[in-house]
């Protein structure tokens, strides 16, 4: 992938100690999609939630999650930014 202009994967680590990593895909210098593996609540949901949010993109939790994704966006949050 390193040498993959069109994928990448980027390592994020968060002030409140949360950390995930990010795949992107693009095509002609647009972002075509975004996946986050291992995180959890905190200022990483936010970052899901904000980037949604200006991208006008939906959030899809991957199969398999132990809470559903409405519980995690009114219970994660750290900043107060989220909608209810």
């Amino acid at each position: 992938m390193a040498d993959d202009p069109e994928h990448g994967i980027i390592q994020l680590r968060m002030e409140d100690g949360g950390e995930a990593d990010v795949y992107y895909s693009r095509a002609e210098s647009k972002l075509t999609s975004v996946s986050f593996t291992h995180f959890a609540t905190g200022a990483l949901l936010d970052l899901v939630a904000q980037l949604a949010t200006s991208l006008q993109a939906v959030v899809i939790p991957q199969e398999g999650g132990r809470e559903p994704l409405s519980r995690l966006l009114s219970a994660g949050s750290t900043t107060g930014s989220r909608r209810r």
